[in-house]
């Protein structure tokens, strides 16, 4: 059964293993090892009968929204529209808190996640359309927007 829940930590060892997962999967090499990720003023977790299959967490900056850590193990992709519902979580949650716009930033190679941002509405723009505080991931090199209602 797939339920999507606040973030705890005691999802951390499930979320560190997925992230792995992922990192294996797209030949990704830590090539900031400095580079901190900000922790995200939201943040949810997919699970599979209690694993950790996917995360997203959001970003408030002002009146303005950043996804990050958006992953979802390579089985769960596509058909169970588990990226779907951890999105739709997230934009509620802005819709909430009042935010008016969301960004997000990714990797090129992550083809797949850009069809996803795409057909959900997001616009693809150039670094320069980022708001000034935007946080940064030094690998990120395509990033969206999506303005709210």
């Amino acid at each position: 059964m797939i339920t999507i829940v606040p973030f705890e930590p005691k999802y951390d060892a499930g979320i560190n293993e997925l992230k792995l997962q992922i990192a294996i999967e797209y030949s990704i090499e830590n090539t900031h090892p400095n580079y901190v990720a900000p922790l995200p003023d939201a943040y949810w977790i997919a699970l599979n009968n209690g694993s950790v299959i996917g995360t997203l967490g959001v970003i408030a900056l002002e009146k303005n929204a950043v996804l990050k850590r958006m992953y979802l193990q390579k089985e769960f992709r596509g058909g169970e529209k588990i990226a779907g519902s951890l999105l739709e979580t997230a934009i509620n949650w802005c819709n909430k808190k009042g935010l008016y716009t969301v960004y997000l930033g990714t990797m090129a190679r992550f083809i797949a996640a850009q069809r996803f941002y795409e057909k959900n509405g997001f616009q693809r723009i150039d670094a320069t359309g980022l708001p000034y505080n935007f946080p940064a991931n030094p690998v990120d090199d395509v990033f969206y927007m999506l303005e709210l209602k």
